[in-house]
């Protein structure tokens, strides 16, 4: 596979999941859990969130700002930076396992809590539409899935910014400015650093505020 592009994701809810609805269903059906409302279940039993993580079911990106990010997806040994974009940060190792609907997604914080019913049924492509300030509809994905063979994958999640941003003026692309690449290959087990690797109080996942954090270092 060369890189793919995904449509572009929202993170409505200040974050984005990357799973497969395959082996989240699974892992549901086997904890009997019939929670409607996932985040919201995940944020009262502590222990399942962190075990959902440990075992690669589904991974959160979160404490992102609210912008539309592209979405780029590899599993090319030697990874190449798409032509508009150019690295900001580079995290290693994140583990995921796919499960027998061959699929992965990635969603919003706000499509993993309200959808449940679409997730089980492996429907992870969803469209939502926000207005600007004449009251114009603009069309964006909460979530988009991309196929992907069954098994245990490692993969890297590089963090981009545009080379030429949008302006702030820009009201409707100035939102557009980040990417995530994400890198796969398949391995041949389960072992990972994944609660090491999702932990936001040592990383930061948001690409602006990455960027300000190094500027502030360096000065």
């Amino acid at each position: 596979m060369s890189i793919k592009e995904l449509n572009s994701i929202y993170a409505f809810g200040y974050g984005l999941f990357i799973y497969s609805p395959g082996t989240l269903n699974e892992w549901m059906q086997e904890k009997k859990c019939r929670a409607k409302k996932m985040l919201s279940y995940l944020d009262k039993h502590k222990d399942m969130f962190l075990e959902m993580i440990a075992k690669g079911i589904a991974l959160p990106i979160y404490q992102i700002p609210t912008y539309q990010y592209s979405i780029y997806i590899t599993t090319e040994k030697d990874v190449n930076i798409p032509e508009d974009w150019e690295q900001v940060y580079l995290y290693k190792d994140w583990f995921i396992t796919i499960g027998t609907d061959d699929k992965l997604c990635f969603s919003s914080f706000e499509f993993f809590e309200e959808h449940r019913d679409l997730i089980a049924k492996s429907q992870c492509v969803f469209m939502g539409e926000v207005f600007d300030i004449n009251d114009n509809p603009h069309s964006f994905y909460h979530s988009d899935e991309i196929q992907m063979p069954k098994g245990n994958y490692r993969f890297d999640i590089y963090g981009l910014k545009r080379k030429h941003p949008y302006s702030e003026t820009d009201r409707e692309n100035c939102n557009k400015n980040y990417a995530y690449l994400f890198a796969f290959r398949k391995v041949d087990n389960n072992s990972n650093e994944n609660l090491e690797r999702c932990d936001n109080d040592t990383h930061i996942f948001s690409i602006e505020e990455y960027l300000k954090e190094v500027h502030n270092n360096e000065r």
